[in-house]
């Protein structure tokens, strides 16, 4: 139901100006109601224990004292004043500095005796504050020492964090180069890392014996360096790739490991050996009679094709073999290394070939070694990119390449060889005018 106030302006409505305004009747003040405490027991069920309206409501016992015989707790009478109570509270006031004044000149006096290393003898009254300053002192004793192991560790805290900030700072991504290059399909950016996997794991199937002192009787070490730098100047003339060129040494090596021959046709082991490695590379490959060319017309079209029959079975018929050459561009390319340190890394490897004592190397070794030295030569390091992808640490790199190093300062060939010409053009970039390194210089 709602409800309307009445003000002045209301009683007024529907009077006249002439009329006077109704009187509004004074409200009469309401006496204030005495409220008194009911003397009916709320509790109607069994009788329980009896307790003051706010009585003690925690654990604390206290006794009961009896008021006219009966116990309770006491209630002042309602005709009781409050009054000021005049009893004093007891203050403890300091001491009467006058009187403490010999305790302290006594102190003063206890401190430079000690210090004078003399016996003191100290009343009772001095020994408390005797006491109190050996613990001053040996609390501030005790802070200087924490103060100092903190400024000792703080250092220490300073280079973990900063070694911590260096750490995710030098956060390597190794698989960098395949993502920059994943849209040309030319570089195989998805499967490179696995291609590269499976080929080292195959190199245990065409690892090749010292087959001159236990397969070859006719020919030498020296011979197979001939037949080596030839098939260089062939690769050269004919404008092959190198990978043709790897490719046919490797085949000559495996064929001679297992085949005895006469030195007579060691040059058409060669060439045959170039002609398989021409037609698994090279998209466009010389025709038979350049081949036959380059013998100086020693050996017919019949001969030639008999040999590349009897090569291809006795390798059965595997061409898929992991050449040092594929492993040192793949390990240049991932490491982003110059081109001219790359270069310099490929005349090295070449080199290998004309070498006797390398070809029962590992081809992957090899590389590694030859990437190694050649960063040496342009004083750079070997970095954790070229070790997780190379597989091989620094050390186990730097122990190929003082063998490489030792091959370019007592070579078994000429040292004004095919590969030497080849590496002196500008077109790669003269590396192989640049100075060698003596063999204490690797330690360095």
């Amino acid at each position: 139901m709602a409800t309307r106030r009445i003000t002045r302006t209301s009683t007024n409505v529907g009077l006249s100006r002439n009329q006077p305004p109704a009187k509004i009747p004074v409200m009469t003040r309401i006496p204030p109601i005495k409220r008194t405490r009911s003397t009916t027991d709320v509790n109607c069920g069994p009788e329980q224990k009896k307790r003051s309206v706010f009585g003690d409501i925690t654990n604390k016992k206290e006794t009961k004292k009896t008021v006219n015989g009966k116990t309770g707790i006491p209630v002042k009478p309602n005709n009781a004043k409050i009054t000021r109570s005049k009893s004093k509270i007891p203050t403890v006031c300091p001491s009467d500095p006058v009187k403490d004044e010999p305790l302290l000149i006594n102190l003063t006096e206890a401190l430079d005796l000690t210090e004078k290393t003399q016996p003191v003898d100290l009343t009772k009254k001095t020994q408390p504050l005797q006491s109190s300053a050996k613990t001053q002192a040996v609390d501030l004793t005790e802070k200087t020492q924490l103060v100092e192991s903190t400024e000792k560790t703080q250092p220490s805290i300073k280079e973990s964090t900063e070694s911590e900030q260096e750490t995710s700072e030098e956060v390597i991504d190794f698989d960098s180069f395949d993502k920059e290059h994943a849209d040309q399909p030319f570089w195989e950016a998805e499967y490179a890392k696995d291609i590269f996997i499976y080929y080292k794991k195959r190199e245990a199937q065409f690892e090749v014996p010292d087959y001159m002192s236990r397969v070859q009787t006719d020919i030498t070490p020296e011979m197979r360096t001939i037949l080596m730098d030839w098939l260089v100047e062939v690769q050269t003339n004919f404008e092959l790739h190198h990978e043709t060129l790897y490719l046919a040494v490797k085949l000559v090596d495996m064929y001679l490991s297992k085949i005895r021959i006469k030195r007579t046709y060691l040059q058409l082991v060669g060439t045959a050996a170039l002609f398989i490695a021409c037609k698994f590379d090279e998209r466009i490959l010389p025709q038979c009679e350049d081949f036959l060319y380059v013998c100086d017309s020693a050996y017919t079209m019949e001969k030639l094709f008999e040999m590349e029959r009897k090569m291809l079975v006795t390798v059965n018929f595997e061409l898929g073999i992991p050449l040092s050459y594929r492993f040192l561009r793949r390990y240049c390319k991932v490491a982003n290394i110059g081109i001219k340190t790359m270069t310099l890394g490929r005349y090295i490897l070449e080199l290998t070939l004309l070498e006797y004592q390398f070809c029962y190397e590992s081809e992957s070794l090899k590389a590694a070694g030859c990437v190694w030295l050649a960063l040496k030569m342009e004083n750079l390091k070997w970095n954790a990119m070229l070790t997780h992808h190379s597989g091989y640490t620094n050390e186990e790199a730097k122990a190929m390449a003082k063998k490489l190093n030792q091959m370019l300062w007592t070579p078994n060939y000429k040292p004004v060889n095919e590969i030497y010409s080849k590496y002196s053009h500008e077109v790669f970039l003269s590396v192989a005018k640049i100075p060698k390194l003596q063999m204490d210089q690797l330690e360095e």
